[in-house]
């Protein structure tokens, strides 16, 4: 968590038979550990999976190279923008059947706030990368459970009803008994974990090609801009 999981996503695009060695190896660490495994054999497995970490940091010890940066921080806004831009429609779509038009601003609202929160992020990253990996599964996990929360209260209204002409129904009547402030606040905070915890991944992705890839910074932000400019269209 601390050094190898930061790096990855980008051995994988180099070297994905390296990064699947290495995660078993971890794996049978642990396995060893609850066998109650000698001293001895489990410092013969330690010192296996060393030889496969030193690998690793000869690999990356010249910094990568821009085009393999390039290429993940394209993959990565491609990726997570795309996947936030399916959740926002899917909430666009929950408003034209049960809501109002003007919800839709309430929706453009959450997500334009997440992006912005996102960029905050960025800037205070700096320091957020330098604390343990289990402090940092932490944030994540928090950030994917407080999703979860929002996704499954959202599933429990959608799935309200099982066929299509009910569960529109359902829609329009659930959200018509809920005040309009009630309702805006739950687009609003739907719209926004949805796209925050996207914004939260490509923030802790791309600090993580940063920190491998030397002095790959034009090429990691010229990949961003064009993975942008390619979920455009796609969107």
């Amino acid at each position: 968590l601390d050094g190898f999981e930061q790096l990855e996503g980008l051995l994988r695009l180099q070297s994905s038979d390296l990064v699947t060695d290495i995660e078993e190896r971890f794996l049978a660490l642990r396995e060893l550990t609850r066998q109650g495994a000698s001293p001895s054999e489990f410092g013969a497995a330690a010192d296996q999976l060393l030889v496969r970490l030193d690998a690793v940091e000869n690999r990356v010890a010249g910094g990568a190279s821009a085009r393999a940066a390039f290429v993940a921080a394209l993959i990565v806004i491609v990726r997570e923008g795309v996947e936030s831009a399916l959740l926002v429609m899917l909430l666009f779509g929950l408003v034209a059947r049960a809501g109002q038009v003007t919800d839709r601003r309430v929706v453009h609202a959450g997500w334009i706030a997440a992006v912005t929160v996102g960029v905050v992020a960025w800037v205070a990253s700096e320091s957020v990368v330098r604390i343990g990996g289990g402090n940092r599964e932490l944030v994540e996990g928090a950030v994917a459970l407080l999703a979860v929360v929002v996704l499954v209260y959202a599933g429990h209204i959608v799935l309200a009803r099982m066929d299509a002409e009910r569960r529109i129904a359902a829609l329009k009547r659930r959200f018509a008994g809920i005040p309009a402030g009630r309702r805006r606040l739950v687009l609003f905070g739907m719209a926004f974990v949805a796209v925050f915890r996207e914004v939260f991944e490509v923030v802790l992705f791309l600090r993580a090609i940063e920190l491998s890839a030397g002095d790959a910074d034009l090429a990691i932000a010229a990949g961003g801009l064009v993975g942008f400019v390619v979920s455009v269209p796609l969107v």
